[in-house]
Order: structure tokens, then C-alpha cells, then sequence
């Protein structure tokens, strides 16, 4: 089967007016152009808040040599390869995240300083604000919904706490601006201040998500379902409304869910998919059994066929709406040849100004609110 087409924004594929601005927050996402800024944010105010006063370093060189080691750990997306599409997949998120890694991740993102003169006499502070920095990536992506091997080489283990989306300007943007004022004011406490504030968010983040998952209950019980396996995940640039997923009777149940900060939550019903459970690899060229262990471990075993292509399998954390059931992402298994394909919807799709808005603060004509 021919692989579908998919083009427009949300509003078009939903048959609604397309009316609305034609700015992409999406592509903003497929770019991936601002995750590397909150991590080297981080990295930067963790560097001065923690060596601030104990360093012969300006808060200036501080911040930069921890923006560039709290970004390093994510030069894992060059480990990639033209004959298997899955490795990158693999080794994202993998060893450069895990807290084992942190002092020789730190040490040799430190490196590329020597070549300043100035930083020689002072090289083991180098290295102490780079390990620093590069603390903090694998830590904050594990409070996305990804998932980060924070544990690597002890475990395969996943972390994916889900309290906060790969990209919220709520988080970042309060963090940058006490870390710039840190650095013009050679106030190290302003950094310091700027990570109890990002500690808060996440906090908050983490409350939000036990009010997601107490209405997704109260939602599978309104069905008569007992829920055997879920989750909820934060929608994109925001802590308010999620993406609700369980699994009941072999299959998975798709519904938004809203919590405003103040006030009462609601549920919009979404729509269900059968589970995918994968094939014994006996009988499967090599390559189809390890794509099928491979895809069902990345996507933590929520997998289902992509409703607009039965040809793939679509990793359902992941949807272009938080009701919908196209994933973003997925995968293309021939399991008579062996060949695998990645299949990457993002940019054939497009989130505008108007759909955040509805998504953050609207819910739908036949939203249950207990």
C-alpha cells in the first residue's frame, strides 16, 4: 500500500475554516531549534549558581562554558546511518544522557576552552561549571515525555516523569532573564533564584499531571472501563492541557484533558485503536524483528497502526492533537524483505497560532467536566 498524503494545518484536516494565522508553531518543533536554547539556559544558570562566588571565573565565562556543556549531550543526534534508520532513534537520549556519563560528557565538552589562553591557569573551574552544565540535561529531558536512559549502562530503563513539554517559554524564558540580569549584575544569586523558579514550574507541572490522571480515571470509570495501563503527556508549550492515553480491553483510549491552574478540569472524549502487540521475531528476517523490539521499547509499548496508513505503526504518545489518533511519528516494517522505514509526519503538518489557543484554552461541545 501506497503511503498517504497528509498536508495543512490542524484546522484544515479537521474540516474547519481555514482562516486562522498562518504561523507554524510546528515547524518550530520539527526544527527542534528551541530545546538546545532551554538546555543551554539551564546549563548556563547552573554553572553560576553553583560556582559563582567559589570561582576565579566571571559570571560571564561561567554561563557560557555551562550553556555549551549543558547542550553537549545532544550531539548524539550525528550518531545516525543511511543503511538503518532506527539507529538514531537508539541512541538518542541514550549513553551522552545518563547520569553514569556526566563527568566524562562534562570533561570533554570542557575541552574546546583550552583553546582560550586566558582559561588555562583556571582549567579544573572549566571543567567543574562544564560538568555542572551538562548535569542538568539529562535531568531536565527526563521531565519530558520522550524518554532518556538516565541510567545507562545499568539499565535500559526509559525515564520520562512527564511534567513539563520538550518546549514551554514558561519554563524557559523567566530562567534567561534572571540568568542574563546574574551576569549584568555579577549577582550569582539571581541564577540561583532563576533555578528555584524553574524547580517550581516543574513542581507545578507535576501536580498538574496528578489532576490529569485523577479526571482520566474518573473518565474510564463514566465508560465502565478499568484502566490495565496509562499515562498522560503535556501538550505542546503548555501544562494545562494533555494528552490523555490508557489501554482497556486491547485497545487504547484517546481523550484531551484540561486543567486549568485555577478551577475545575474538564475531559473531551476522543476516539479509541487497537493495541499492537509485537510478533514473535521466529520466522522474521533479522532486521523486522529487531525494528519491531526496537520500535515497541522507543515508544514504551504504546503502539498502534496509523489510522491514515495501515502500512505503519505509529508510536501514539505523539499526535498532531491531543484527540487525534495519527501519530507524528512511526515506523514501515516489511516483514517479508526485512526493509524498515522511519516515517516522520511533522512536516506535513502545521500547528497555528489558533489551534494553541483552542488547544490551551477551550475545551470541546461535548467535554465532561465532574
Amino acid at each position: 500500500m501506497a503511503p498517504s498524503t497528509r498536508t495543512g494545518s490542524l484546522s484544515q484536516l479537521q474540516n474547519q475554516p481555514a482562516t486562522w494565522s498562518p504561523v507554524r508553531l510546528g515547524s518550530v518543533l520539527h526544527r527542534g531549534s528551541v530545546e538546545p536554547i532551554t538546555q543551554a539556559t539551564l546549563g548556563a544558570a547552573a554553572s553560576v549558581a553553583f560556582l559563582g562566588n567559589r570561582s576565579p571565573l566571571s559570571l560571564a565565562q561561567l554561563a557560557w562554558i555551562g550553556a555549551l556543556g549543558g547542550a553537549a549531550a545532544d550531539l548524539d543526534v550525528l550518531i545516525r546511518s543511511s543503511t538503518d534508520p532506527l539507529l538514531a532513534i537508539e541512541y538518542h537520549r541514550h549513553f551522552t544522557h545518563s547520569l553514569p556519563f556526566v563527568p566524562v560528557g562534562g570533561t570533554l565538552a570542557a575541552l574546546p576552552w583550552w583553546l582560550h589562553a586566558k582559561l588555562r591557569p583556571h582549567f579544573r573551574y572549566v571543567i567543574a561549571a562544564s560538568v555542572v552544565g551538562y548535569a542538568t540535561h539529562g535531568l531536565l529531558d527526563a521531565c519530558t515525555t520522550y524518554g532518556t536512559q538516565l541510567f545507562w549502562p545499568f539499565s535500559s530503563y526509559r525515564a520520562s516523569w512527564a511534567v513539563v513539554s520538550v518546549v514551554d517559554p514558561l519554563f524557559t524564558l523567566p530562567l534567561l532573564g534572571l540568568l542574563i540580569w546574574a551576569v549584568r549584575r555579577k549577582a550569582a544569586r539571581f541564577a540561583r533564584i532563576g533555578l528555584l523558579v524553574g524547580l517550581a514550574y516543574l513542581g507545578l507541572g507535576g501536580l498538574q499531571r496528578q489532576r490529569a490522571l485523577a479526571l482520566q480515571a474518573a473518565m474510564a470509570e463514566r465508560r465502565g472501563h478499568h484502566i490495565e495501563r496509562s499515562d498522560v503527556f503535556p501538550s505542546f508549550m503548555n501544562d494545562v492541557t494533555y494528552r490523555s492515553l490508557y489501554e482497556y480491553d486491547g485497545r487504547y483510549w484517546v481523550d484531551k484533558i484540561r486543567v486549568p491552574w485555577t478551577g475545575g478540569g474538564c475531559v473531551t472524549p476522543g476516539s479509541s485503536m487497537p493495541q499492537v502487540v509485537p510478533p514473535p521475531p521466529e520466522g522474521l528476517p533479522a532486521s523486522s524483528a529487531r525494528a519491531h523490539r526496537l520500535f515497541h521499547w522507543f515508544s514504551a509499548n504504546w503502539v498502534a497502526v496509523d489510522p491514515e496508513d495501515s502500512t505503519v505503526l505509529g508510536d501514539v504518545r505523539y499526535s498532531f492533537s491531543p484527540t487525534e489518533l495519527t501519530p507524528v511519528w512511526g515506523v514501515r516494517i516489511d516483514d517479508q524483505s526485512g526493509k524498515v522505514e522511519w516515517i516522520n509526519n511533522r512536516g506535513r503538518r502545521g500547528i497555528t497560532v489558533a489551534d494553541y489557543v483552542e488547544l490551551v484554552s477551550s475545551n470541546g461541545p461535548d467535554a465532561y467536566c465532574p
